[in-house]
């Protein structure tokens, strides 16, 4: 996977005029970090777990990005979500660098108890890494804002254990975002990352004068993103007819109300809204828009060949193959990608931190309006690069990151030799 985004850096860079250093340090990783460490569970036996930190790239800031509890995490899987996030803030031009970690772990196989315990050792293990200015951590699959305001307690703790003066709140508050609205985190934050999928929706409709009422979609993947996204987008006139995740698929031609959905749900599969069908099934349903909100590598030759879609939404990371992503090209079928559709949750990490530095408190729609008229304005700073290089989105999107960074990178190198 990690391959996969080297090659988007390199077709990007091909395309426009990279300075040769720049391109070679965006190939490489900056730091891995590896840590193994024991928790006494609640059981009353010792287990080991291991976690990762990568540390791609910090010359637009400090490194960004959030930890993931899955039992399938990895240093490759690490390596390729931290160079995308360097490419993602890059894509938004906000002043932060790409990092990733996790750790190995089937969180409901633990008790809160034993996940806060966990979470603790694991944010105790980074310390020396991570720091408001330096890295800075969120949420990610499986991890939450408890997660995050325990890892804060347990970075407070070390910090002021080595400081005997009074500590600014920032060097801890600042340190992870995605954080409780009690512990420094900010308004909108749960919808943000959906809201920004749902906007480039928008972006798109309006691009090519497209109404979106009366139009179809389908989800794949119906957590926190999925979900605000079908929301706004069924708010909007639009009818969901498809929607699935790991327990199971749905189809209904009438249409999937989304609060329905939301009320019902035990596990997708549980409800009695739409017709159960086969993963296969699912993503030949003929939708106008395809949303994948799951994990990487969904859509691949098969899926790409079969499916009946005008426009695929990006809203998880890494969701295409490069074979499924050609086919979709072949077939006309837009894509929006990743680096792009899903921006709207460091955006508003983004906002968080601001908050933090300055001791303030954006209202919801503060946050909203910002996330709203920032998504609108890269996507059309992303249609001109379109444009001007006669190439896909996505590739639009890689040449838009790579000159952001340039223009940084130039100005500290011409400043070294002043």
């Amino acid at each position: 996977m990690h391959r996969r985004v080297l090659n988007h850096i390199k077709k990007a860079s091909h395309k426009c005029n990279i300075d040769r250093n720049l391109y070679a340090r965006l190939l490489k990783i900056d730091k891995k970090i590896n840590v193994t460490f024991p928790i006494l569970l609640s059981n009353g036996k010792e287990q080991l777990f291991k976690g990762y930190r990568i540390q791609h790239n910090n010359i637009l800031g400090p490194y960004k990005g959030g930890l993931r509890f899955h039992p399938d995490v990895n240093e490759d899987e690490v390596s390729a979500l931290a160079t995308w996030m360097t490419i993602k803030c890059a894509v938004q031009n906000i002043p932060y660098g790409g990092g990733k970690g996790g750790i190995q772990i089937d969180p409901s196989l633990y008790s809160q108890e034993d996940i806060k315990k966990i979470s603790k050792g694991f944010s105790s293990q980074l310390f020396k890494y991570i720091g408001a200015e330096k890295d800075i951590p969120g949420p990610d699959v499986n991890t939450n804002s408890q997660i995050m305001d325990w890892m804060v307690q347990e970075h407070k703790e070390i910090l002021e254990s080595k400081i005997n003066h009074l500590i600014n709140p920032f060097d801890y508050l600042g340190v992870y975002t995605g954080k409780s609205l009690e512990r420094g985190g900010t308004q909108g934050r749960e919808e943000a990352t959906g809201r920004g999928v749902a906007m480039c929706v928008h972006s798109w409709a309006q691009e090519n004068n497209e109404t979106l009422v009366g139009k179809t979609f389908a989800v794949q993947g119906f957590g926190n993103v999925g979900k605000y996204a079908a929301e706004l987008l069924e708010i909007w006139g639009m009818k969901m007819i498809g929607v699935g995740d790991h327990t199971g698929y749905l189809y209904n031609y009438d249409g999937i109300k989304v609060n329905q959905l939301l009320y019902e749900k035990q596990t997708i599969n549980s409800t009695s809204l739409g017709k159960e069908i086969s993963r296969s099934l699912f993503f030949r349903i003929p939708v106008d828009i395809f949303i994948p909100a799951a994990l990487e590598n969904q859509i691949d030759e098969e899926e790409a060949l079969y499916s009946d879609w005008k426009l695929v939404v990006e809203a998880a990371n890494g969701p295409t193959t490069d074979k499924g992503d050609a086919i979709l090209n072949k077939k006309g079928t837009y894509v929006i990608p990743d680096i792009l559709a899903n921006s709207g949750g460091v955006l508003t990490s983004y906002y968080e931190w601001i908050q933090n530095r300055y001791n303030e408190s954006w209202s919801h729609e503060d946050v909203l309006s910002n996330i709203d008229r920032q998504m609108k304005y890269t996507y059309q700073k992303a249609i001109s690069y379109q444009n001007i290089h006669e190439c896909t989105l996505r590739e639009a999107c890689y040449i838009q990151a790579l000159q952001n960074i340039q223009t940084i990178f130039l100005e500290r190198k011409g400043n070294k030799y002043e």
